[in-house]
């Protein structure tokens, strides 16, 4: 369309002043100019065309292009006019044709013709070429379509070359066709409409799409920055304790400092009453006035000064320990969070969308940095009893390194351990199953053991949970708590295996993991599922 427009462009540009036609003339040779781009060119220059470069000897005269592209024009209107067939003298423009007499009359001759066939109803049309719609044998209107060899002709031929076709009207034939035509826009119509109610479901999709992602992102935003203040805060109370613990330190190695200097002080004073014994040749004199408490009071200065080998940097290493494991934790939520929301994880899509800061809110309380401040001030209390017990001095300080190390231990696996212990448990599933562990680094099924899955009841904490023990040696293969997230699905390739995912304890810290079980039946997998259900 563009090379239309350019190409019309052009035609009614003038290829002197290269411009739109101003008051446009033809030459003889039939190209056309300005009229005043042609003047001023022959005026300085020989005559000739500026296109083709024909010569005139005289100035040529001027043709009108706008008169002369109207002249034009009717002759193309003229040439594609019908004409009156029954006029003689000339050429006169026909109003209508009629099929019968196969023949296009203008209005003088076509009174005539209905006068004179007035009783006989000949079907008039509007005036068209009748040429095209006439037997080239016989010279008659084609009004019969041959259905046999698929084309007009006229009754005769149907009468004999078209003898044993089956042949119809061509009005019959334009009837069914049209019919067919009409059924055929009809659904192309219901087409239509059904592709354009899904394009605007697909338009809802698009919004839907884009709504929910804006709100994941807006979400993810949100959470992120609350977990980064928290962080934040978290980062900023551990540094305060830490500064108070290393001022208290400070402050207790000063009182040492202070406690040893004064030992210094009276331990050379005590030297110097005994250098004057050490210097006497009288040894009636030194016996007479030997110190009795000499020894004494050097092996009470002695284990006075034994508290100063105590390890003032133990709380230090601790919190070190402490923030070391939940770095380790914190790491390890992310990587298994990446991964579940990349693989589209139902169950975890369920346990994201819980309450605010835990993903699984009804499984334990979560590990967060507020686990850590509590700790390291109950850790810090602690320790300030340790100290204002200054007149202790005789306690163990290695057995004070193992409390700490046991109290890290406690407050990185503060999280509330499923017991393996199965006896005040009531049974309320139990079948044979082959355990699989999807394993993230391989991207596929691993094998883990074989033995009873049950899910279990504990009446006086009101938990469910599901456990299992690998039959033989019975290893703890699973053991988590049952939430409102814990949902079991098929595994496409085998009717009898369900998967599920979960928080799991089974290796002694929190783990999410995706299993999934192989049971003998399809209906033992129904029951765990249903099982699954019914503890939720």
């Amino acid at each position: 369309m563009a090379a239309a427009a350019l190409h019309d462009r052009e035609s009614l540009s003038c290829s002197v002043c290269l411009d739109v036609f101003r008051n446009p003339v033809t030459i003889p040779c039939g190209h056309s100019f300005c009229k005043d781009c042609i003047t001023c060119l022959w005026d300085k220059d020989v005559r000739r065309c500026p296109q083709c470069k024909q010569s005139f000897p005289n100035k040529p005269a001027l043709t009108d292009w706008l008169q002369m592209k109207e002249e034009e024009d009717e002759e193309d209107a003229e040439a594609h006019e019908v004409s009156c067939d029954s006029c003689t003298s000339r050429r006169t423009r026909a109003v209508q044709s009629c099929l019968t007499c196969v023949s296009s009359f203008c209005r003088a001759h076509l009174e005539k013709h209905n006068e004179l066939f007035r009783w006989r109803k000949h079907p008039l049309t509007e005036a068209t070429d009748l040429q095209s719609k006439t037997c080239s044998l016989h010279g008659r209107l084609m009004d019969v379509f041959c259905r046999t060899d698929q084309k007009c002709v006229c009754l005769l031929c149907a009468l004999h070359e078209h003898k044993n076709h089956h042949s119809v009207s061509a009005s019959e034939e334009r009837a069914d066709r049209q019919r067919k035509l009409m059924e055929t826009r009809e659904k192309f119509l219901q087409n239509v409409r059904d592709r354009e109610k899904d394009f605007q479901e697909l338009k809802q999709a698009e919004e839907s799409v884009t709504c929910s992602a804006q709100t994941a992102v807006s979400e993810s935003e949100r959470i992120f920055s609350e977990v980064l203040c928290s962080v934040q805060k978290t980062s900023v109370c551990v540094t305060e304790l830490i500064a108070e613990r290393q001022r208290e330190e400070l402050s207790h190695i000063e009182g040492l400092q202070e406690k040893v200097q004064q030992k210094i002080s009276d331990l050379r004073l005590k030297m110097s009453e005994l250098d004057p014994f050490l210097t006497t040749e009288d040894h009636i004199h030194f016996l007479q006035n030997y110190p009795s408490d000499c020894e004494e009071s050097t092996s009470e200065e002695s284990e006075d000064l034994s508290n100063i080998s105590e390890n003032p940097k133990a709380f230090f290493c601790n919190v070190e320990l402490l923030l070391s494991k939940l770095q380790e934790r914190l790491m390890h939520v992310t990587k298994e969070t990446a991964i579940k929301i990349k693989s589209g994880d139902e169950d975890f899509e369920g346990a994201v969308r819980s309450r605010k800061g835990k993903l699984y809110p009804d499984a334990v309380d979560g590990h967060d940095a507020g686990a850590a401040t509590e700790t390291l001030n109950h850790k810090e209390d602690e320790n300030n009893d340790d100290d204002d017990d200054e007149d202790d001095e005789d306690d163990d300080y290695e057995d004070e390194d193992d409390d700490d190390d046991d109290d890290d231990d406690e407050a990185v696996n503060h999280v509330e351990l499923p017991s393996v212990e199965e006896n005040e448990e009531e049974i309320l599933f139990s079948e044979w199953t082959k355990l699989f562990l999807w394993d993230c680094d391989v991207n596929k099924w691993k094998s883990c053991g074989a033995g009873d899955i049950k899910v279990l009841f504990h009446p006086v904490k009101k938990r469910y949970r599901v456990f299992m023990c690998q039959e033989g040696d019975r290893k703890v293969l699973v053991n988590h708590c049952i939430t409102r997230t814990t949902h079991s699905k098929p595994v496409s390739t085998n009717a009898n295996a369900l998967s599920w995912t979960a928080e799991d304890y089974s290796d002694g810290d929190a783990l999410v993991k995706q299993f999934a079980g192989k049971f003998k039946t399809r209906d033992l997998a129904d029951s765990f599922t249903k099982a699954l259900t019914n503890c939720q």
